[in-house]
């Protein structure tokens, strides 16, 4: 009994994991810088900031480069004690190659995620389909 009840857990967990996997699409401009992504984590009852998984390219891509910048923004949410607060977090930019117009995309790795019971160490993927246009 107690195995079936520990079975059932584990594949809860790896299938919701499976689920962490995002593809986002995003189209931008020829020559020039573009925020593609970001990620912050507020806290609700105390309007902090909570920390930031580890972020990293897993695949680059071929007409362009990625890079990653922490930045601070005013939390937008009009319905949160939030609202308007300074939140840290980290944003995602694509920059293409000079002259480069098309498709291209990009895969980055986040290497850990932090729940209010403690760390829980897992590795999800997002994809990054870029059309510059």
């Amino acid at each position: 009994m107690k195995f079936g009840i520990f079975a059932f857990v584990f594949l809860s967990f790896l299938f919701s994991q499976a689920a962490l996997a995002e593809t986002y699409s995003r189209t931008v401009k020829p020559g020039r810088t573009s925020a593609v992504g970001g990620y912050s984590v507020v806290h609700s009852d105390t309007c902090l900031n909570g920390p930031l998984p580890r972020y990293r390219i897993k695949t680059a891509p071929e007409h362009g480069k990625v890079e990653f910048r922490k930045e601070t923004w005013k939390f937008r949410n009009k319905s949160s004690r939030c609202d308007g607060k300074p939140v840290k977090g980290l944003v995602i930019y694509y920059t293409p190659n000079k002259g480069f117009r098309g498709k291209d995309s990009f895969k980055v790795e986040n290497s850990r995620l932090r729940y209010s019971n403690g760390t829980l160490r897992v590795s999800t993927t997002s994809v990054y389909d870029i059309t510059v246009k």
